[in-house]
């Protein structure tokens, strides 16, 4: 509990912070983990990178690993991100969560 795992991005840290926390489920929104209408984010780009595929292959590497985790923790994760990259959690419908 003195540490964050990284996992290769943010938004599977956000995911260890939730656990240590105390999340019981954790809904994965805006994970994309891949090109969407010729763009890596929602946002311009920090910086001019080439879109190279294997940035977000870097970013799903940690997946299975974390899918693995949560299951042996009672962590339920679940991906509300349509045409999501991230294939190890049960997709949803963000509507049907509320």
């Amino acid at each position: 509990r003195d540490a964050i795992a990284w996992n290769n991005n943010s938004g599977a840290s956000a995911i260890n912070v939730a656990y240590w926390l105390g999340a019981k489920r954790v809904v994965l929104l805006g994970f994309d983990m891949q090109m969407q209408g010729g763009r890596k984010n929602w946002h311009d780009d920090y910086r001019d990178e080439t879109k190279n595929p294997e940035l977000f292959n870097r970013h799903l590497r940690g997946f299975p690993q974390i899918a693995k985790d949560a299951k042996a923790l009672g962590l339920e994760i679940l991906n509300a991100t349509p045409g999501s990259a991230i294939t190890q959690f049960p997709f949803v419908d963000l509507k049907d969560l509320v």
